[in-house]
């Protein structure tokens, strides 16, 4: 009742649509299963790009959805596993895989080149499909021997594998692997297997006595879980491994006292919660998920004190939070000129400001693009917010912008924060990422794991804004209170999943270069140089591979390559060289000869590029070498002037 009666335009209507993604990324996914020269071709008023027919979606749901995100998956489990490196469709990465030498080379292509980070993945994992054959064996006797449980096992199969896909309509590029969707799939897969076992023994029973045939295929079928078992086993030891429980630690110490710490997903929060309920590690801190803080009643939540930490100082009246209210705030420009975060929470909370919908309800706006924050310097120094080496650089306001036409309900509270924070208490955030619509980006601070809201002039380098440090008490925290529990223990796993280990590898490392970087422009090169033996020592290169070609940015290990050299590292420098050389021709040889390893292939030969720029001051000789392999792969190039 009251809502629009929306009408669609038939000539987009469709049986059974597939791609409906505005994502761009999407969208340029969508267009490798659209035909452009299609006759008769519908085209969006819009964006003049072309619907796809109902052929089309048929073709992404059976080669993407179907093959890529779901038989995929159950091949993992019944067949073998190529590695546990997330792949949207490329030969190498996250592909099904057997063992079976001839199938695998027909599907994947030869992998007897493989490059170290693939050849030696712990999750490599294959089964000869010994698994898949033995379900099949007892699909069929099912089948033959009792339709209808049959009928019952197929419609768990299928409702909780098929059909979660069908209803899913899952766009490309999921932020992780979604194998764990079809468990329930598996599971009834499962039980034909052991029916399978069963199978074999009806099958020989009645040939050899009954006790004979059942030791016979007891012994001959235990080995499929007992292989399975064996090549999942280094995969699966989380023994000694204590990283997400460190990471918990450290995000909260790179906090100061009394901070609000504002956290993005689950993987930013869970570890922390877990570290101040069970460990008691900094219950001073008072935690805000940005994912949460949309529902009302986690708002009030945080209205309340909780262990050693203070309630966040929110003012607004919980009628402009509930459900429903002020989800999606839209920005007016009736004030030209900035604002100060008084004014905008004013505009949002009285009814005086407010305007009428054409439902006729009041709603709140926001005046205006820019909202000033004042800043009150005493209390800044007094608190420690900014340490006094800094002071003169404190400035009077500072101004938050609002690039787009509305903010939500976590800038609203945001704001609301920043009006009664007085700057008492420190303000951080895990995450730069997000859908923040406030731009607070120019007034944060690197602290390590988190950044901090800091009153100071932003510092510009070549007309862009550059992150601050305060280089002291980053070097602090690296050397005498961050946790890496067991990282150089040789054989422990690490994995290449989405928020653990190798992917945080890149953050870590760049985090210790920063440091360093800072440090030198200081003057402090022992200090730079401490930071950076640290890193090597707390996380060696036999953990930690120097070119993880998967994640697309070794860049942080080739600055600190670029360090070593700066402070006169020279032995360190060029050992940290070779090591990265030897890796990364290996990744060229195996990339150039994929037909689908174009992306990587660039990122290598990028790589050795940074290499031969970064040695031709501190090593010529190993920089002709280095140069000579990037001609060889670009014949044409002439260094320095094309850029990958």
């Amino acid at each position: 009742k009251g809502m629009p009666d929306y009408k669609y335009d038939t000539k987009y209507n469709m049986f059974f649509p597939r791609m409906h993604s505005i994502d761009p990324q999407h969208k340029k996914f969508y267009e490798a299963y659209v035909n452009p020269n299609r006759r008769n071709a519908v085209r969006d008023p819009y964006t003049e790009q072309i619907i796809p027919n109902f052929g089309e979606n048929l073709d992404f749901f059976f080669s993407y959805q179907i093959n890529w995100m779901y038989f995929r998956y159950f091949m993992w489990n019944f067949a073998g596993r190529q590695n546990d490196i997330q792949g949207h469709g490329n030969s190498y990465h996250g592909n099904w895989e057997c063992g079976i030498p001839f199938i695998d080379k027909l599907r994947l292509g030869d992998s007897s080149d493989l490059p170290p980070y693939l050849a030696e993945n712990k999750a490599r994992n294959h089964y000869y499909m010994l698994p898949l054959i033995l379900g099949l064996i007892g699909l069929l006797y099912q089948y033959r021997k009792d339709k209808r449980n049959f009928i019952v096992v197929m419609l768990l199969f299928i409702m909780t594998g098929l059909a979660i896909i069908v209803y899913l309509n899952q766009p490309p590029f999921q932020p992780r692997e979604r194998d764990y969707a079809y468990a329930g799939s598996f599971y009834a897969f499962a039980i034909w297997i052991g029916l399978g076992v069963y199978a074999i023994y009806d099958a020989i029973r009645k040939k050899i006595p009954e006790t004979t045939a059942a030791a016979v295929v007891s012994a001959v079928c235990i080995i499929v879980p007992i292989q399975m078992g064996a090549v999942n086993w280094d995969d699966h030891d989380r023994s000694h491994r204590y990283f997400a429980r460190d990471l918990a630690y450290n995000y909260l110490n790179s906090c100061d006292k009394d901070a609000i710490l504002f956290t993005g997903g689950d993987n930013d929060t869970f570890p922390l919660w877990y570290a101040q309920e069970v460990e008691g590690v900094r219950t001073d801190i008072r935690i805000v998920n940005t994912s949460l803080i949309q529902a009302e009643w986690y708002i009030d939540q945080m209205k309340h004190r909780q262990y050693g930490a203070d309630p966040v100082p929110f003012t607004i009246a919980r009628d402009h939070y509930i459900s429903g209210v002020n989800d999606i705030i839209s920005v007016r420009e009736v004030l030209k000129e900035p604002q100060t975060v008084d004014v905008v929470i004013e505009f949002l909370t009285n009814p005086k400001y407010h305007l009428q919908t054409q439902r006729g309800e009041l709603v709140g706006y926001i005046p205006t693009r820019n909202v000033i924050v004042p800043v009150n310097r005493e209390v800044v120094l007094q608190n420690g917010l900014v340490p006094e080496k800094s002071a003169d650089r404190i400035l009077d306001t500072i101004v938050l912008s609002i690039s787009k036409d509305d903010i939500r309900k976590p800038d609203m509270m945001l704001l609301d924060l920043l009006k009664n924070n007085n700057w008492e208490r420190p303000v951080q955030f895990v995450s730069l990422g997000g859908d923040w619509r406030v731009d607070f980006k120019n007034y944060l601070q690197f602290e390590g794991f988190t950044h901090k809201l800091v009153p100071l002039k932003p510092s510009e380098i070549n007309d862009q804004v550059e992150l601050m440090i305060d280089a002291d008490n980053l070097y602090d925290k690296l050397i005498n209170v961050f946790h890496w529990t067991n990282m150089n223990r040789p054989g422990i796993f690490i994995d290449h999943n989405l928020s653990l280990t190798l992917t945080q590898v890149l953050r870590i490392r760049d985090m210790y270069a920063r440091a360093a970087e800072a440090l030198l422009q200081e003057g402090k090169k022992e200090k730079a140089i401490e930071v950076l033996d640290s890193l090597m020592v707390r996380m060696p290169t036999y953990n930690f591979p120097c070119n993880i070609s998967a994640l697309g940015n070794d860049v942080p290990f080739l600055s600190v390559i670029r360090l070593y050299y700066s402070l006169g590292e020279q032995e360190k420098a060029d050992a940290l060289v070779q090591e990265f050389y030897e890796a990364t021709k290996k990744n060229l040889i195996f990339f150039s000869q994929r037909r689908d390893g174009g992306e990587d292939f660039e990122w290598n030969l990028s790589y050795l590029q940074y290499l031969a720029s970064i040695l031709q001051s501190h090593n010529e000789e190993l920089a002709g070498k280095i140069y000579e392999t990037f001609i060889s792969y670009v014949p044409d190039a002439r260094y320095g002037s094309r850029e990958y």
